[in-house]
């Protein structure tokens, strides 16, 4: 691993981290949406200026926030995303992947629901196969894909050779 990915997979490590704080990630949420002052975030989150001082400190460590001062006075700062904060946080984008390819035995269920919920947070486009497919999904597994806004009733169970690398350089397995 070359030293630019070894950089790039820390500050991926850092993001994570920072996020996982749950008054963290609702501060990104927060901050998506435009600016905030501090007294604006403390309001909205409902938490003491000492503890909201230690988040945006984290945040700021971790490159997902930065602070500028009021143009107009300079008295007040203002909170906002960094360029390109959450660019980097999916797996496979560091490494140029085209594809993800999810593989369970059976393809009847683990593998499809992992292929669609990677769709709902990732550009990368995703398949599903399996080592020995079922003949048909689990309906288990379509119902709790439904339940969550997801269809799997179109999608047959796929033997692993049927889609591994079928023309795309690039796939992740």
């Amino acid at each position: 691993m070359s030293i630019d990915a070894v950089n790039d997979f820390r500050a991926r490590v850092a993001k994570h981290a920072a996020l996982a704080d749950p008054a963290r990630l609702r501060i990104v949420d927060l901050l998506t949406l435009g600016d905030f002052s501090p007294t604006e975030l403390q309001a909205e989150l409902g938490m003491p200026s000492n503890l909201l001082s230690h988040h945006l400190r984290a945040l700021e460590e971790a490159g997902l926030v930065i602070r500028r001062r009021s143009e107009a006075d300079r008295r007040r700062s203002y909170i906002r995303l960094a360029a390109g904060a959450l660019e980097g946080l999916v797996p496979g984008v560091e490494h140029g992947a085209r594809r993800i390819l999810f593989v369970c035995t059976r393809n009847s269920a683990r593998s499809q629901l992992a292929a669609a919920l990677w769709r709902q947070v990732s550009e990368i486009p995703s398949l599903s196969a399996g080592t020995h497919p079922a003949d048909r999904i689990a309906q288990g597994a379509v119902e709790v894909a439904r339940r969550h806004g997801m269809d799997l009733a179109d999608v047959a169970p796929r033997k692993l050779e049927q889609v591994a690398g079928r023309g795309l350089r690039g796939d992740r397995v």
